[in-house]
């Protein structure tokens, strides 16, 4: 199954962004944007934030088609996370 990436809102119907990082159907990676702010799967969970890694699966997560976005988009957001780490 390899990798496979995806983008959408953090929650429905909201303008933060969640990139999220697949690994033979499972959740490897993952950013959160909210309010302008890079949380990621590095990063310990704000509850009612960001940070932190999903927990299920790709396809009972059955997200669109139109989510999935390449590899290098989620890298380059996967280093701006890293850059900004531990700056509040």
């Amino acid at each position: 199954m390899g990798k496979r990436y995806f983008k959408g809102p953090h929650e429905p119907g909201s303008s933060n962004l969640e990139y999220i990082e697949f690994t033979d159907g499972w959740p490897s990676r993952q950013v959160d944007i909210v309010d302008g702010r890079y949380y990621s799967s590095l990063d310990k969970p704000v509850p009612g934030v960001g940070g932190g890694l999903a927990d299920q699966s790709l396809y009972s997560l059955a997200l669109p088609d139109e989510w999935e976005i390449s590899a290098q988009e989620f890298e380059e957001v996967w280093q701006q996370a890293a850059a900004t780490r531990g700056r509040g």
